[in-house]
């Protein structure tokens, strides 16, 4: 218990208090526009009060524009902090069929609205226009599949390599071109610049933004296992049970 009050205590003189760190948030944002040229960051705030953040660096922006493929992987994660939310991530695949992180997001809640949100920003800095030509990824996070017929109403699933064989074509003609050498420069001349610590950001003159407030995350659904039969007359004839347990409670003649 006392190392864990010594981590505490290290953690808080290291990085300081939560409500500290959302206070400097406008800061972090003139950082990362400072540092990393054309990075999108958006705050969205209910009277000062954070409620969700928007964050792509320009390195990713550029090189997934340039030589990753039409194609986005969405998920989400649960952020374990004083204050909770979730972590909304927008990935690619890159010419080395590695993941490539393009946007992130944190929110209040997973829900429509927040997804919503999300791709909107997601949709205008990519600069997606002909939906027929991308193809999405996700497990059907809650809120998503709406969040889609609203924003990307156009977008729709093929089985390619089926397509592929019906016609009998060539595999070869159908290689995306982020697999050229070209492209692969092209993905990879941009940069992710390094930031000043927090201690060195420049003040800005903006409101302090205040902590969000702690929302109890919705868990998974119960379930009801099925019982075995002996379990089912037990709690059909609960007095017989209790005369067993009674009569085993008298201790027995030696």
């Amino acid at each position: 218990m006392k190392a864990y009050r010594a981590i505490v205590a290290a953690m808080k003189i290291i990085e300081g208090k939560h409500a500290e760190q959302y206070s400097r948030l406008w800061d972090f944002v003139e950082e990362i526009k400072k540092t990393n040229p054309g990075s999108t960051v958006k705050i969205k705030l209910d009277e000062l009060r954070f409620q969700m953040m928007y964050v792509c660096l320009g390195a990713c922006k550029e090189g997934f524009k340039h030589g990753c493929r039409a194609l986005i992987g969405l998920d989400s994660y649960h952020l374990k902090s004083q204050q909770g939310g979730q972590l909304l991530v927008a990935v690619g695949i890159d010419p080395n069929d590695k993941t490539w992180v393009i946007a992130y997001a944190v929110v209040e809640m997973k829900n429509k609205n927040s997804w919503i949100w999300f791709l909107e920003i997601l949709v205008e800095d990519i600069g997606i226009i002909n939906q027929h030509r991308w193809t999405f990824i996700s497990d059907k996070q809650k809120g998503l599949i709406p969040a889609f017929l609203a924003i990307l109403p156009d977008y729709h699933h093929s089985h390619a390599i089926t397509v592929i064989n019906y016609k009998k074509d060539k595999l070869e003609y159908y290689v995306d071109v982020c697999y050229s050498n070209v492209i692969y420069l092209e993905t990879y001349g941009h940069l992710i610049q390094p930031m000043n610590g927090m201690s060195m950001w420049k003040v800005t003159e903006n409101p302090l933004i205040q902590p969000p407030l702690y929302t109890r995350q919705h868990g998974r659904l119960k379930k009801k296992r099925n019982k075995e039969a002996a379990e089912n007359e037990k709690e059909a004839n609960p007095s017989q049970n209790e005369a067993t347990n009674r009569s085993g409670d008298i201790p027995q003649p030696q």
